[in-house]
């Protein structure tokens, strides 16, 4: 998982956070789609003694003056197209589109018109179009851990509870599980929110015998 500004890696307070992490939905770090960028003067033409330059995923780009705005515009925009990931850079009047690599996505900044006179015309940057952040929802299974709890009720019924290290036996923050063994069959029970087994992260150790299992 990474940090996403979209989406955060989930935190707890409660030892290893298994009861916060349980079905959180988190950034995979996975993308997909095209993400394309505009660049676009603004401002008066540029002229001779101006430039160029751009930072393409940490890798400076410049171009001086060359010809006319048309023709500076044409080479910044060649140069912009021989970065890694960087499928194209299509000059549309004053402004270049870039379009990155399919599922991939890279970073553009530092944008600017370099020489004199100074801020006579200016070169935007925006993103047009950002990929989709392909999501995960944590599924915290309680087999994965060793239980902090046994009862065993009978030779054939026995209660498990699973949490994080150092929780409250009377906190709900407990996942319960209850198994049960009759002949050669072996059942396991979960205990019973609105009608539905629950797996969840909600129950108390101390109360495990006032939840009826199912």
């Amino acid at each position: 998982m990474i940090e996403s500004k979209y989406l955060g890696n989930p935190t707890s307070s409660k030892g290893g956070g298994l009861r916060d992490l349980n079905n959180t939905i988190v950034d995979t770090g996975l993308r997909k789609g095209e993400q394309t960028w505009m660049l676009g003067l603004v401002g008066l033409p540029i002229v001779t003694g101006n430039g160029l330059t751009i930072s393409v995923e940490g890798s400076t780009v410049t171009q001086a003056f060359n010809t006319n705005e048309s023709t500076t515009l044409g080479l910044f925009a060649t140069a912009i197209a021989a970065k890694d990931y960087v499928v194209s850079a299509t000059v549309r009047s004053r402004r270049i589109e870039v379009v990155i690599q399919e599922n991939k996505e890279i970073l553009l900044e530092a944008q600017a018109v370099t020489g004199s006179p100074a801020g006579v015309t200016q070169l935007e940057l925006e993103e047009t179009n950002e990929l989709t952040i392909v999501p995960g929802i944590v599924v915290v299974n309680s087999e994965d851990f060793e239980a902090l709890r046994v009862e065993e009720l009978t030779a054939n019924d026995t209660i498990l509870g699973y949490a994080d290290l150092g929780s409250a036996e009377g906190d709900a923050v407990w996942r319960l599980k209850r198994v049960t063994k009759t002949g050669l069959v072996t059942k396991i029970l979960y205990p019973v929110v609105s009608g539905k087994p629950s797996r969840s992260f909600d129950f108390s150790w101390t109360g495990r015998a006032g939840y009826t299992y199912a």
